[in-house]
C-alpha cells in the first residue's frame, strides 16, 4: 500500500509542474509568473529530497527531484525572458 502512495504521490508532483514546464518552454511567456514561488518551490523541493534521502524515502526526494529540474527550468525562462 505504501509504495501505491508514494507513486500516486510522484505521478501527481509530475503532472503539477510538467504542463507549466512544457507551455513556458515553447511559448517563452513567463510575465504573469512569480520568481518568488519558483524559488520557494525549489527550495522546498531541496528540502524535501534531503528529507527523503535522510530516511531513505525514494519516492519522496525521486518526486522532488522532478519538482526541482521543472521548476528550474520555469525560473531560468523567467529570468531570461521575464
Amino acid at each position: 500500500m505504501e509504495a501505491y502512495v508514494g507513486a500516486a504521490a510522484f505521478l501527481l508532483t509530475l503532472v503539477i509542474q510538467l504542463p507549466q514546464a512544457v507551455k513556458v518552454v515553447r511559448t517563452h511567456q513567463t510575465r504573469d509568473l512569480s520568481i518568488l514561488t519558483y524559488v520557494l518551490l525549489m527550495i522546498t523541493a531541496g528540502l524535501w529530497i534531503a528529507h527523503g534521502i535522510i530516511r531513505g524515502d525514494l519516492a519522496v526526494w525521486t518526486a522532488n527531484i522532478m519538482v526541482l529540474l521543472l521548476s528550474a527550468i520555469i525560473l531560468g525562462y523567467k529570468l531570461k525572458f521575464g
